[in-house]
């Protein structure tokens, strides 16, 4: 009796044990935090469980399909690197998102399509989570290399660092691949510039350096986005994961800039080959201002890419910029003032490179005109930096722009000079400049002009026909040289100041103070006989 007894408990012992065994594990899923921790718990390698990590997804799918999700799911997130910090996830199982009002929770901001849920009172990942995450693990994994996947352990116990081996050689195969890839894609970049471009497109020498220091940049690029693909196939730790990842994408970024500014270099040459076949100078100035801005706002967008990258809030970095450019900006009108005073330069024109320029007084040669400043070489060698500001807003004299430029001077003769032999000295000044190479022939003046302190004043007004000063001062010198020597021909004594002292009275001599006629007719009669010869003389000339 005892026997049958002891049979009976046994017997139920046994049958409650087995329904234990074959029981499904009681997974609580009544929070955001206990389905994240079910999911990635049970898929680490030391407990590697994904039928149990299965119930954190959709219900409305069937179990093989929940599993292959999770796996997937796990991947993608590893594959990333995005790190899930579980303490920030919330374990209020009445959870709402405030924006949605609804129960949901979005796991990465970054990622829209990752969320959970709550049904039946138990949150899980969305149906449109779980339905769309082959094709979120398919971008991630992309040219075949997800099949990779399939070839290498979920989990195991030899592990080195904590890397397996299989991990070990993936990662030493992949950095030897790539080595090789490397030197493939430059040979094969440097045949195609140098044996194909240059040769059949005619590209010049210099143009051809600058396309050739592209072939490292272009294939290093390929390199690290073949690393980005590839990578996440070893399933490191999501740490490291993560640390690649991000080490990756700052470099891949830092040789796109890199590559972008030598691009800007290159299309510069092409601006500077069309600038040298206009007229202007001022846009072989221009090229090297819009060089160095084109590639800081290029370096500038780069270092914003890459503080993007490491989470920084650009939006805040941005308006503390602009607070702190406004305070910056009232503290530099100045330079603010001189940067647009640049801009309307090179807009309007005023001048050119090698133009003559007068501005305040001060004469030069404009040598360069940078973004602050316009750079003036004087005529006594000396360097004028002249605010650009101040520049566009003055009257500038562009003595480069003159069609002819004017000889005006005063010849001065003595009082004892006999009418007819100024009448013969002007007609020879203007044969002088009527017959000079350089002069314009049709305006010029030569005439007795004015009487002045000491001496009798011939005006002479021309012009010379030439396109810089040297030319200019030719020109000055060769006619002043001919005026002397015609001079020195007629007998034409030149008149500096002078004070002469008469004595018009000695004791016992006749005094030499002039004696005047005090007869109105006399003199009347002299004057008309002087003007009838005057008229007459009129006549003739014309």
């Amino acid at each position: 009796m005892r026997i049958i007894i002891y049979l009976i408990i046994s017997f139920f012992v046994v049958n409650l044990t087995a329904q234990e065994a074959t029981k499904p594990p009681n997974i609580k899923l009544n929070n955001p935090h206990s389905a994240v921790l079910n999911h990635l718990e049970n898929l680490q390698s030391d407990n590697y469980k994904p039928e149990i990590a299965a119930l954190s997804m959709h219900v409305d799918f069937e179990i093989d399909e929940r599993i292959e999700a999770a796996v997937l799911l796990k991947q993608y997130l590893d594959a990333k690197g995005l790190y899930v910090n579980l303490d920030r996830i919330p374990k209020n199982e009445n959870y709402q998102d405030s924006t949605k009002a609804t129960f949901y929770y979005k796991l990465f901001k970054s990622e829209e399509d990752i969320y959970l849920v709550r049904k039946n009172s138990k949150w899980m990942y969305s149906q449109y989570t779980t339905d769309n995450i082959s094709r979120l693990h398919a971008k991630i994994y992309p040219l075949g290399s997800h099949f990779i996947l399939r070839l290498f352990p979920t989990s195991s116990s030899n592990s080195f660092l904590g890397l397996f081996l299989w991990q070990w050689l993936g990662l030493l195969s992949l950095i030897i691949f790539a080595i090789i890839f490397y030197y493939i894609l430059k040979k094969l970049t440097h045949f195609i510039i140098k044996g194909i471009i240059q040769k059949k497109l005619g590209i010049s020498e210099r143009t051809s350096r600058i396309i050739i220091r592209l072939e490292n940049g272009i294939a290093v690029l390929l390199i690290i986005k073949l690393l980005q693909l590839y990578m996440p196939a070893l399933i490191l730790p999501i740490q490291l994961s993560r640390y690649i990842a991000l080490f990756l994408s700052i470099f891949f970024t830092v040789f796109v800039v890199v590559l972008a500014v030598r691009l800007a270099g290159l299309l510069m040459e092409y601006l500077k080959i069309a600038a040298s076949k206009t007229s202007s100078t001022l846009d072989d100035q221009l090229i090297p201002v819009l060089s160095k801005l084109l590639k800081s706002v290029i370096v500038l967008v780069g270092v914003f890419y890459v503080l993007k990258l490491l989470d920084v809030n650009i939006t805040a970095l941005i308006a503390g910029i602009s607070i702190g450019g406004l305070a910056i900006a009232l503290a530099a009108q100045d330079t603010v003032k001189n940067l647009i005073g640049s801009v309307m330069i090179f807009f309007d024109k005023p001048f050119q490179i090698g133009d003559a320029i007068n501005f305040d007084g001060k004469d030069g040669i404009v040598e360069e005109v940078g973004m602050r400043s316009t750079r003036v070489r004087a005529f006594d060698n000396s360097v004028i930096y002249i605010p650009n500001g101040k520049l566009a807003d003055s009257i500038v004299n562009n003595l480069g722009l003159r069609k002819f430029r004017r000889y005006k001077t005063d010849i001065c003769i003595t009082y004892d000079t006999p009418p007819v032999l100024i009448d013969i000295f002007v007609d020879g000044i203007r044969e002088i400049i009527a017959n000079h190479p350089l002069t314009f022939k049709e305006n010029f003046h030569v005439y007795l002009n004015s009487f002045g302190d000491s001496s009798l004043n011939i005006l002479v007004y021309a012009f010379f026909d030439v396109r810089d000063y040297k030319d200019e001062l030719t020109g000055r010198h060769e006619i002043m040289h001919a005026i002397i020597n015609l001079a020195s021909i007629l007998g034409i004594n030149f008149a500096f100041p002078t004070q002469t002292l008469h004595v018009e009275n000695f004791p016992g001599q006749v005094g030499l103070s002039p004696t005047y006629s005090k007869n109105r007719e006399e003199l009347k009669t002299k004057l008309d006989t002087f003007i009838d010869k005057y008229k007459t003389d009129l006549k003739k000339d014309q």
